[in-house]
């Protein structure tokens, strides 16, 4: 069983789609997710639905997605949410691993920590004295004015500021990489952010145990 919900974009090995009853076939997760989102369960009339929901299991190694969608109960809305979390879930992690060269969701689990406020005191002040009370407010207020940052902030102190503050060393070791490019900084950041916002997703959506020990 895959740890984390690996490969649900790429294409199921020949043999393996899903083949429908006019002899179509749905070829990965995402192409089922069109399906839905475009026709609803009218596309899926003669389909016995657990076929689908033992081949995203069996397939793609899925069970807590397959109990998910299974839970859903053809509610369109909800296997819609549930697909699009799992398939952004999974994009986000490839993309984190390949600009943090590891498999950052695995190491965080949900990352917790980059929305919330720091304790009062510990804010991070950038050189026109704006405070900084969390690592999303930190992207969002350089990304609203970084013809002015770019030149006046270094990202090193940012970095100290997030392994003393936040005792995040691999998030501080990969914003390190940017060496002094406040731009891939910013990219770094942003991909971290987004795990958490897909964290967060998944852990409303699927439960917390979509993302498993």
């Amino acid at each position: 069983m895959n740890t984390y919900t690996e490969d649900l974009i790429v294409l199921a090995e020949p043999g393996k789609e899903f083949i429908m009853p006019n002899g179509s076939k749905i070829s990965n997760l995402l192409h089922l997710y069109h399906l839905v989102a475009r026709y609803g369960y009218e596309y899926f009339k003669d389909v016995n639905l657990e076929d689908i929901y033992k081949w995203v299991n069996d397939v793609f190694d899925a069970p807590i997605l397959a109990d998910a969608l299974r839970q859903a109960e053809k509610d369109v809305t909800k296997v819609i949410s549930i697909l699009y979390t799992a398939l952004t879930l999974d994009f986000t992690r490839q993309m984190a691993s390949s600009i943090f060269g590891i498999d950052y969701l695995a190491y965080h689990k949900v990352n917790f920590d980059l929305f919330f406020p720091v304790p009062k005191g510990k804010e991070f002040i950038l050189p026109d004295g704006e405070r900084v009370y969390c690592l999303a407010h930190m992207f969002n207020v350089i990304n609203k004015d970084f013809e002015k940052y770019k030149d006046t902030v270094n990202p090193n102190d940012i970095v100290k500021w997030v392994r003393d503050i936040g005792g995040d060393n691999r998030l501080a070791d990969a914003l390190q990489s940017a060496n002094k490019n406040l731009l891939i900084f910013q990219a770094i950041l942003y991909t971290a952010i987004s795990i958490d916002v897909n964290g967060q997703m998944n852990a409303s959506i699927l439960g917390n145990k979509f993302l498993r020990e």
